[in-house]
């Protein structure tokens, strides 16, 4: 059902109208943390090139989340951060996160076309190639110093994954934390949420960080139509969530150990893959873990080396139940195992005139892909083991044609267990335009391997088969960027866009049989163009607004689950009352095609109200889906359903102390 235009209006005229009130009547000082846009536009990210470059400068329209926009917009996962950004929009299907870049958002992709890292560390995992970024993940929100989001391909730097892009999570050091935290959290649906953050630094400049987290929801009571005749369509107490995690990193200035581990479970009220309706024995238990070493020298003015090895473990379980189906009468199980173990070795070097170059290799050994999946009592339908090694060699320069334009390039060659030699290079000429601006002409090109799940994957004719001839996907993308200061305090961006993707791996139904499977389907066309406008005031209140418009074709038809307008709007401001800090935020998605028709457009509202009691204490309010819009997002082939409902009004009160 669409929405009324007029009901539309009148929430972005009240989320416009609470916006400008609170930048208006504000009359606070700023917070000393809160960045200067000039700052901004100055700071250094790694994530484009592997070296530290200013944001500026770097060979992407890059975007960077700090935690103070963070906390004042009570983001809770990284999807909430992601979904906030211009070009990106989040699709939930009540058990993970996914994440579409420019109009592409595919059934049966795990976020397996950008690659998600934590300062510097690979997540994507070894069986799925999945980024977690919902609850799933494996850092916790309030460890975050920043998000950098580096759209569009980057092979050349990073090889497989970095597809649509590359989001790097970095981390909050020891000092940034200084004591300890203790946080508790309370909301609707049952929520509850329990944290505790210690950092220090010792006598002998040791930096110490350590956190852990409990999280757990009742979820919403769920109607879907299609399965009115169970329990006239309701999903009761079955859409519950638990989660605990654990962060500890270790640092001086030359070494960097990092370990995490997280497990989630996640029961499922939308009976996906044909599981019986309103069962609480639906569910999926994901577990991650990471083991991180670095080393960095600065070998002399000129000369830079870093080492890293590290080792990853990922563990799924899934749980159906098939007992209202009279022809299988069973449970079934599946899961997967994955190990992954890889180093990389890298130097910076700026002892060429002009010439600021990065070299590395890197070693990759996934020695475990595990999938199974059986039937009780005893039928076992896949038992399948994989071991893929994969190893690299890249080169990125950045030459100065003058002192005031760049020209970047770069290529890297991966090469991988099963012989396939990829190559793919970049170019980037960037002209800077005084001290708060630049012009950007950008080219890439990267690939994606279809992973172990993809080519593997099968529950003995029930509803999944493989596909072991799958090829890899491929992509070209052409940019334009375009970035202003204007009289000191607005910033003003736009881009302009065009990419290719060749062989796009898309999960089907089979007509023949009626099973899905992973394909190479279309050729895929995508052009857009994005506006962002930021204005920050001189008492720290902040504006950013952003619009995309995106239009993707494919040869196989119309795509799924690929609006043509994303609209952003992100606020916050000191309230003139009690040393008030409030957050407001608006998310306008246009409407998608779905298996049959389409889903409407939305407009999503968020709300955040905190106050710093003293020194020590601080509570804050979280208000998400402020007006209560009913919405859905697109079903993939796996559902019944054509759309998924998403979560209704909620609220959660959070209070925080620093000892």
């Amino acid at each position: 059902m669409r929405l009324k235009h007029g009901r539309k209006t009148a929430y972005v005229g009240v989320a416009l109208t609470a916006c400008l009130t609170m930048l208006t009547q504000s009359a606070f000082a700023a917070d000393i943390s809160e960045l200067a846009l000039d700052q901004l536009l100055n700071m250094e990210i790694s994530s484009s090139s592997k070296f530290p470059q200013k944001l500026a400068l770097a060979p992407a329209s890059a975007t960077v989340v700090t935690a103070d926009e963070i906390a004042a917009n009570g983001h809770r996962t990284l999807a909430d951060i992601l979904r906030s950004l211009r070009g990106l929009y989040v699709t939930n299907d009540n058990n993970y996160s996914y994440l579409g870049v420019r109009g592409f958002s595919p059934s049966g992709d795990y976020n397996a076309r950008v690659l998600l890292l934590l300062d510097g560390h690979r997540l994507n995992d070894s069986v799925y190639d999945q980024a977690y970024i919902g609850m799933e993940g494996i850092i916790d929100v309030a460890l975050i110093e920043r998000v950098e989001f580096v759209p569009g391909p980057a092979a050349s730097v990073y090889g497989n994954n970095a597809f649509f892009g590359v989001i790097n999570i970095v981390t909050k050091s020891a000092e940034r934390l200084d004591g300890m935290r203790l946080s508790a959290a309370a909301g609707d649906l049952a929520t509850g949420q329990g944290r505790m953050s210690w950092g220090h630094v010792l006598d002998n400049g040791m930096k110490l960080l350590l956190s852990a987290q409990d999280y757990s929801s009742k979820g919403e009571d769920l109607h879907y139509a299609e399965f009115d005749e169970i329990n006239n369509g309701y999903a009761v107490n079955v859409d519950g969530e638990r989660k605990k995690s654990f962060y500890a990193k270790l640092e001086n200035d030359r070494w960097l150990l990092t370990a995490a581990a997280s497990e989630r479970k996640k029961f499922m009220p939308t009976a996906s893959y044909g599981a019986d309706f309103n069962s609480s024995d639906n569910y999926t238990d994901d577990q991650l873990s990471l083991l991180d070493l670095r080393y960095h020298r600065a070998w002399n003015d000129k000369l830079d080396f870093s080492a890293r090895v590290y080792h990853d473990t990922m563990s799924y379980d899934g749980s159906y139940l098939y007992y209202t189906d009279p022809t299988l009468n069973t449970a079934s199980f599946d899961g997967a195992r994955g190990r992954r173990a890889g180093g990389e070795v890298q130097w910076v070097s700026s002892y060429f005139e002009l010439h600021k170059m990065v070299m590395g290799a890197e070693y990759i050994v996934d020695y475990r892909q595990d999938q199974f999946a059986y039937y009780l009592p005893d039928t076992m339908s896949l038992d399948d083991s994989r071991r893929n090694d994969k190893q690299a060699l890249y080169f990125q320069d950045e030459y100065a044609l003058r002192p005031d334009l760049f020209f970047h390039y770069g290529l890297r060659l991966d090469n991988d267990r099963a012989g396939d030699l990829n190559l793919h290079p970049r170019l980037g000429l960037i002209q800077q335009r005084g001290a708060g601006g630049s012009v950007k002409l950008l080219y890439g090109t990267a690939f994606r391997t279809p992973n172990s799940y993809e080519r593997f994957y099968q529950d003995g004719g029930n509803t999944a088969k493989v596909n072991p001839d799958l090829e890899q996907e491929s992509i070209e993308t052409y940019e334009l960027v375009a970035e202003q200061m204007v009289t000191g305090n607005n910033r003003l961006l736009g881009t302009l866009y065009y990419y290719k993707v060749h062989d796009q791996i898309t999960l089907i139904t089979d007509p023949a049989d009626g099973l899905m499977m992973f394909q190479n389907q279309s050729l895929v066309n995508g052009h857009g163009a994005e506006l962002e406008w930021e204005h920050l005031w001189e008492n720290g209140a902040r504006l950013k607004l952003g619009y995309s418009w995106q239009r993707v074709r494919e040869s196989a038809g119309t795509p799924r689950n690929s609006p043509r307008h994303l609209a952003k709007l992100n606020a916050s401001a000191p309230m003139p009352w009690w040393s008030l800090r409030a957050g407001l935020e608006g998310q306008y998605v246009a409407r998608r095609a779905s298996k049959i028709g389409e889903v409407s457009d939305y407009v999503l509202t968020n709300a955040r109200l905190s106050q710093a009691l003293n020194k020590n204490i601080e509570w804050s309010l979280g208000l998400y889906n402020l007006f209560d819009q009913a919405y859905e997002d697109p079903a993939g082939d796996e559902f019944a359903q054509n759309s998924l409902r998403q979560p209704g009004r909620h609220f959660l009160l959070q209070l925080d102390y620093r000892f």
